[in-house]
C-alpha cells in the first residue's frame, strides 16, 4: 500500500484497523462460538476502498474431508467420514453471528460456505460507516446490474 498510497485517491484505504475497534472485538467474540465447534476462525478489519466505510472479514476453515477414493466393502465406512452435519451446524452458528451483528450496526455484505476435497471455506464480509451513521439504502457492496 505504501506506494499506491503516493495517489491520494488510495491514501488510507486498505489500512488495518486498531485492534480497540469496537466492531472487530464483537466479531472476534461472536466467532467463538464458530471455533467450538471445531473450526479455525480469523477476524480481521480494515479501512475499505469505497471511502468513508471500514470492512470486517470473518475466515473459516476446517480440515475436514470431503472427498474418499476406492471404497469397497471392507472400507465403505470412509462414507461416514463426510460430516454434513457439522457443516450445517457451522451455518447455524454463522446465521446467529449474522443476526447479532446486524442488530449491532453492521451491514451485511457478502456470505458464503464451500465445501472442498480438504475441508470447508467460509467468508463473511461485514462494513459499516466509519462517521458511525448507518449504512444506508444506497450502498450496494455487489450489484450485478454493474458486473453484467
Amino acid at each position: 500500500m505504501k506506494h499506491i498510497k503516493n495517489y491520494k485517491v488510495f491514501e488510507d484505504v486498505g489500512d488495518k484497523l486498531p485492534k480497540e475497534d469496537e466492531y472487530l472485538n464483537l466479531l472476534s467474540d461472536l466467532s467463538l462460538e464458530i471455533s467450538d465447534l471445531d473450526f479455525r476462525t480469523k477476524v480481521k478489519g480494515y479501512k475499505s476502498y469505497t471511502r468513508g466505510y471500514n470492512n470486517y472479514d470473518i475466515f473459516v476453515e476446517s480440515n475436514d474431508k470431503f472427498v474418499v477414493y476406492d471404497i469397497n466393502n471392507k472400507n465403505i465406512n470412509q462414507l461416514d467420514s463426510m460430516n454434513f452435519e457439522k457443516i450445517n451446524k457451522l451455518n447455524e452458528s454463522c446465521k446467529d453471528l449474522i443476526k447479532r451483528s446486524i442488530d449491532s450496526g453492521l451491514y451485511l455484505c457478502s456470505y458464503e460456505i464451500n465445501t472442498e476435497n480438504d475441508g470447508v471455506w467460509c467468508f463473511i464480509r461485514f462494513t459499516n460507516r466509519q462517521d458511525g451513521n448507518p449504512v444506508g439504502p444506497e450502498y450496494k457492496y455487489y450489484d450485478e446490474d454493474e458486473i453484467h
